[in-house]
């Protein structure tokens, strides 16, 4: 990739990737390739076993379904859905091909959002669920209008 440079070149090449410039960044994203397999390894094994874990201990041993449980479960549920597509990027990063097809791609990266946006509201619910869940006794913020 050439690069327009307006000051001194001494000792250094225009292009990114030449073995002059001081910086591979060919060496830079294989290791960060690496990483992402390693790292998505190490995601995935305990978070298929605990997430269905989970789900399975919230829905079959509560039989009380309470807020809580329910926000439990679909924390639990958002991040299985998620956990479930690192196997695909996974052998992607493993082997820079991609033999899935366009719309499997496109539902990984729909699913990491997902997962993403769905924890986010999740994690935002609580105060919620302990305003709701407040004796009327206790004092009230005045800016919050159940």
């Amino acid at each position: 990739m050439p690069v327009k440079w307006t000051g001194s070149t001494e000792g250094f090449s225009t292009n990114l990737s030449s073995p002059s410039c001081g910086h591979n960044l060919t060496t830079w994203n294989q290791t960060m390739d690496k990483m992402y397999t390693y790292f998505y390894l190490l995601l995935f094994i305990p978070g298929l076993l605990l997430n269905t874990t989970a789900l399975w201990v919230l829905c079959k041993h509560f039989s009380k379904k309470t807020k809580a449980v329910i926000f439990m479960i679909n924390l639990a549920l958002a991040d299985l859905v998620h956990i479930l597509s690192l196997p695909l990027r996974i052998y992607y990063y493993f082997t820079h091909t991609w033999p899935f097809g366009q719309s499997l791609c496109l539902l990984c990266f729909y699913l990491k959002y997902f997962n993403m946006y769905a924890a986010i509201v999740f994690l935002i619910l609580p105060p919620e669920l302990w305003i709701s869940a407040c004796p009327p006794e206790l004092p009230r913020a005045p800016w919050l209008i159940l």
